[in-house]
């Protein structure tokens, strides 16, 4: 399953690095993360920074992607405050110039289209590709109920299957005020209504990082 702008989204940064030099592309990765298992998440993907030249400058991507609209502001609390601060701060610049995808940016969680699929080759007209998008993270948990209560494997509420499977967060400005160790551990199904709307902007939530289980083939924990 795909969100609408996702397609327009990969294209809009394709068109980005393009422009920046030939293929493949030179860069740089750096991260600020140590904890609770060095760079990587429980699923093996590296979390940090991606820069590249383009113009003679230094750009950061993620934060290019943040400030077009073209990301939502989804934070960890393996990530500094100020790496929280910068990315919310562009983030929010592009969500009230209503830039990228923020034009459809929705809160209400439930309007799941199951027929909406990738496309082979990418979007013909990227015009065909605007919809209601919603917060990536609850986007997939939805795209997995729907599915399950299609086949009869769930039956209960979206709000109900969200509790069963709780994503453990906090307030971004709880812990940016107090810290992790005394920030209050919040539940992402606290923030979604029995209507399923989402009460809150992406930007105001911290989810918990969850430690990298990635070993090599001793099994041994693979660090940085």
């Amino acid at each position: 399953f795909r969100q609408f702008y996702g397609e327009t989204a990969t294209l809009a940064l394709h068109s980005f690095l393009a422009k920046a030099g030939a293929s493949p592309l030179a860069c740089i990765v750096r991260t600020a993360v140590d904890q609770p298992n060095d760079v990587f998440d429980t699923y093996g993907r590296l979390v940090g920074d991606i820069f590249i030249k383009a113009g003679g400058h230094e750009v950061n991507v993620n934060h290019w992607l943040a400030e077009h609209g073209w990301a939502f502001p989804t934070f960890y609390s393996s990530m500094s405050s100020s790496e929280i601060a910068d990315v919310s701060a562009l983030a929010e610049t592009a969500r009230k110039s209503q830039s990228g995808f923020w034009k459809q940016a929705s809160a209400n969680v439930l309007a799941f289209d199951s027929t909406l699929l990738y496309r082979k080759g990418g979007p013909p007209d990227p015009q065909d590709d605007r919809g209601s998008v919603i917060l990536p993270k609850l986007f997939r948990r939805v795209a997995t109920w729907a599915v399950a209560k299609k086949t009869k494997l769930v039956t209960g509420s979206f709000q109900k299957y969200l509790s069963a499977y709780p994503d453990a967060c906090y307030a971004t400005h709880d812990l940016l005020e107090q810290g992790l160790a005394a920030a209050t551990h919040r539940r992402l199904d606290e923030f979604v209504t029995a209507q399923g709307v989402f009460t809150v902007q992406a930007r105001d939530l911290v989810f918990q990082e969850a430690t990298s289980r990635v070993v090599d083939r001793n099994g041994t924990p693979v660090h940085w």
